[in-house]
């Protein structure tokens, strides 16, 4: 049971032009199908953004497949076993452990390109004309986040 510390912030931007996001802090960079699969209406993506941060998200068969890998792999260690076992799940089945040790809310940013400076590997933005997901990096041009009315 190993985490890949790449956070990201996943979110929609505002009509304002702000960008609500919340983080992930593990897995961030492997997410984009789940997303695209589960999260493609207003409720759904309403329902993520309220958990605020959490530590991992899984599918339903991701997580059944990586509680019995942590039972197995820790099971001399109930603290590990318990934070996994303890994963809640929305109303579309996907489970995600909650992030206890930080904030607890979205948070709002100026733009795409604010949450993009924060300490995160990636940006994902949900588009509800679209019903679609599209993930940045700081790495991505300015044309590219213009092109998509992000700043």
């Amino acid at each position: 049971l190993f985490y890949m510390s790449t956070p990201a912030i996943v979110g929609i931007v505002q009509g304002n032009g702000s960008f609500l996001g919340a983080w992930q802090w593990n897995d961030g960079g492997n997410i984009l199908e789940l997303l695209n699969r589960k999260f493609i209406d207003d409720k759904s993506v309403s329902d993520l953004l309220s958990v605020g941060m959490w530590s991992s998200m899984w599918g339903p068969r991701q997580y059944k497949e990586y509680l019995i890998d942590t039972i197995r792999n820790f099971e001399g260690n109930p603290d590990i076993v318990n934070r996994v076992k303890s994963a809640q799940m929305l109303d579309n089945g996907v489970y995600f452990i909650k992030d206890y040790y930080y904030e607890k809310s979205p948070k709002v940013y100026k733009n795409v390109l604010e949450a993009l400076g924060q300490d995160v590997n990636y940006v994902y933005v949900y588009f509800p004309k679209l019903h679609k997901w599209k993930r940045y990096t700081w790495g991505d041009s300015k044309e590219k986040l213009r092109k998509d009315n992000l700043i």
